[in-house]
């Protein structure tokens, strides 16, 4: 861990969060590199808003550290850590009268020193990406639940940060604007730094995401609950998502690049008749391609 502290750039060394009295995770490591996109999953109350929040420096875990770019998150300035992590948070405030250029220019606060041409260049530029050059001037207290949405990514955006903290991004968002912020995700971790977002849709997660974090679900020997990270087809197993989520998934390869995705079991069988225990669960490829990948 001592290694990857200070060649990764994000680090969660030993973390242990615990809420209500409930233990959520304890002695995590988790080591975040760029060009990486993270996706974390798990049941309602499993701890990922909550560890999002350790990550941002919103919130102290009882036990372990967080690292950015090889130095202690807790020893950075307000302005540093900034510049260095964005967190769009799951309900965010949504009053504000400002327009949305004025929102949009918020992110450009941890870089105050540039010039005023920089900024509005970035803020159009983002602007552009997310489908809001229209709305630049609208009150963003006037704009519906997903334009506010998309207000407040674009404005992650405009920050430039080296990581960037997703709470369920996809929310509110019509399919369009899901397809936008996913190829967004994966052009902003290619340009060498890194994304980590909370989906409650599996499949979605699948398909951006370079490796998982799956939190909740079950306990360990000690009592503790799981955490299982890992690359996609490792850590989305059905055996997993079992043990997270209490319901018996049936899965199949996306016709396009082989990635996993999850059907909810049938409550109807083929003649359309009522089956409220579900329909046609598989352990393994049947010739009509359902089953574990």
């Amino acid at each position: 861990m001592a290694e990857a502290v200070h060649e990764a750039l994000l680090v969660g060394d030993a973390l242990a969060v615990s809420f209500g009295g409930r233990t959520l995770f304890r002695d995590l490591d988790w080591v975040i590199r760029r060009e990486e996109v993270w996706a974390v999953i798990g049941p309602n109350g499993s701890g990922k808003t909550t560890l999002l929040q350790v990550l941002a420096g919103l919130r102290q875990p009882e036990g372990g550290k967080v690292w950015i770019a090889g130095r202690p998150l807790t020893t950075l300035s307000r302005l540093e850590a900034a510049r260095r992590i964005a967190y769009v948070p799951q309900s965010p405030a949504d009053d504000a009268l400002l327009p949305v250029r004025e929102v949009l220019a918020l992110g450009r606060l941890p870089h105050h020193r540039e010039r005023k041409a920089t900024e509005q260049a970035r803020i159009c530029e983002a602007a552009e990406r997310f489908g809001l050059m229209g709305h630049l001037e609208k009150p963003f207290a006037m704009l519906s639940g997903g334009e506010k949405r998309r207000v407040l990514l674009a404005r992650a955006w405009v920050q430039e940060p080296d990581v960037l903290l997703l709470d369920e991004p996809l929310n509110d968002l019509d399919v369009q604007a899901q397809c936008v912020l996913l190829r967004e995700m994966r052009r902003y971790a290619r340009a060498g730094r890194a994304v980590v977002a909370v989906f409650h849709d599996v499949n979605a997660a699948a398909l951006v995401a370079d490796r998982i974090l799956l939190l909740g679900g079950s306990t360990d020997d000690a009592g503790l609950p799981r955490v299982v990270q890992g690359s996609v087809q490792v850590a989305l197993s059905l055996q997993h998502l079992l043990r997270a989520f209490g319901q018996p998934l049936v899965a199949v390869a996306h016709p396009e690049d082989g990635a996993p995705q999850f059907l909810l079991p049938a409550f109807r069988n083929r003649h359309g008749e009522p089956d409220p225990d579900g329909y046609n669960r598989h352990s393994g490829y049947s010739s009509e391609g359902r089953g574990s990948y």
